[in-house]
């Protein structure tokens, strides 16, 4: 069996601020479930959700292309296999979760990578989780990288190309971390364009902000950074 996948590595930023401002642990996983989950579900199954707090009923994920896997701050998308048609649903799945997650204020970084994954949760394990973890830890911003790794055949090629003018990826300068962490260098990738399914929803870009500190509260100097270069994005 072909153990290559196309694999996503996301985190939720300012968690730790997140939990910290949560004195009760239940009250935040309430919240995860009511709003990060639903989010996801809405993103996989692309379509809208209903969710009865009241009778403790929440939305089912499900995907035949995709499949998941959470832990703490961290989720794990990954594709059932590596067809072209899995990787289209990926991107659209990425979009749609960046958006809503920001919304209901939970601002999220990842990377997409194409490499071997072994999936037998709770065991997961594979190159793909380590190349998608270092990509996505150097970024300094919320946004998602595609790896150029997923573009290179020609059935992909002709993906990113449907792709891109479907407006879904497009190519920019992401904020990079320097060597000595403290510097930021830009360099070309091509990126989820989830800021084309939130421009409905925000009017202005105190929203943005608001939208990033609605659970981990006022921004520290690192934070003020990842918005400033999230907002550059979004203009």
């Amino acid at each position: 069996m072909n153990d290559t996948r196309y694999v996503a590595f996301i985190d939720i930023l300012g968690f730790k601020n997140i939990v910290n401002n949560f004195n009760d642990p239940k009250a935040l996983g309430a919240q995860l479930l009511i709003n990060f989950n639903s989010a996801l579900a809405v993103a996989i199954n692309e379509k809208s959700t209903s969710i009865d707090i009241s009778q403790n009923k929440f939305p089912k994920v499900q995907s035949k292309e995709i499949s998941f896997y959470q832990f703490s701050d961290s989720i794990i998308l990954y594709s059932n296999d590596n067809k072209i048609h899995s990787l289209e649903k990926m991107v659209r799945t990425l979009n749609i979760f960046m958006a809503k997650s920001l919304l209901k204020g939970f601002p999220l970084r990842g990377a997409l990578v194409k490499d071997s994954l072994f999936s037998n949760p709770p065991i997961i394990v594979g190159k793909s989780i380590i190349r998608a973890v270092k990509l996505e830890s150097a970024q300094e911003w919320s946004g998602i990288v595609i790896d150029s790794s997923c573009f290179d055949n020609s059935e992909e090629k002709e993906l990113l190309q449907f792709l891109l003018t479907k407006k879904l990826v497009c190519e920019t300068d992401v904020p990079i971390k320097g060597k000595d962490r403290n510097e930021i260098e830009f360099q070309k990738h091509i990126v989820i364009n989830w800021p084309q399914f939130i421009g409905m929803y925000i009017s202005s870009f105190t929203e943005v902000e608001q939208c990033f500190t609605k659970y981990s509260g006022k921004p520290d100097k690192n934070a003020l950074s990842k918005i400033k270069f999230t907002i550059d994005f979004l203009s």
